[in-house]
């Protein structure tokens, strides 16, 4: 739960500095209704300049919907979305929508289909909405704050008993796979 919350944590703050940037301010400044200060005045008729105003992109959204693989729909996740969506939505100013999504596959076409602006990905699930949607990784778990320790170890098991020992043992035998997108399953 621990590493959950500092995941959404980096999450809520990577959502924050993308929100800022898209307004053309800072995380502190207020969003709404702010001047770009890049914006050059414009002229009146009379001859007196007027700020340009550029819409903040936090003028054009009203919800941010969040989609969810699987196992984090699990009541075990329940405290840490409620973070990521109090807190979230509370800094944006906006409804956080949650959408539990019934396979890996479903929140890969979610963001492609623009159904969902933020969503956790696996590696296989990562790359495949890489592929498909331009999804962008913002935020990636290092394990104790220590990046050399991202990525991801996969096991081969066997029943207790089994012939197989070794990774050659596995060959001409079948398998169970789950879901085509889990990193883990397949």
């Amino acid at each position: 739960m621990r590493h959950l919350k500092k995941l959404l944590s980096a999450i809520l703050a990577s959502a924050a500095l993308l929100a800022a940037a898209a307004c053309g301010g800072n995380p502190a400044s207020p969003p709404s209704g702010s001047v770009n200060p890049s914006s050059a005045p414009s002229q009146t008729p009379g001859g007196t300049e007027t700020p340009v105003s550029t819409p903040s992109y936090l003028d054009t959204v009203s919800e941010l919907i969040i989609c969810y693989l699987p196992g984090e729909s699990s009541d075990e996740y329940v405290e840490s979305r409620s973070f990521l969506q109090d807190e979230l939505g509370a800094y944006l100013g906006v409804k956080i929508t949650e959408i539990n999504a019934a396979d890996y596959n479903a929140v890969v076409e979610a963001m492609r289909t623009k159904k969902a602006d933020i969503a956790s990905y696996g590696p296989v699930s990562y790359v495949q909405a890489h592929d498909r949607s331009n999804a962008e990784a913002l935020v990636i778990a290092a394990p104790n704050s220590d990046k050399s320790q991202t990525g991801y170890t996969s096991l081969i098991i066997v029943k207790p008993g089994s012939p197989i020992k070794t990774l050659a043992d596995v060959e001409g035998k079948s398998f169970a796979y789950v879901d085509p997108s889990s990193t883990s399953g397949n």
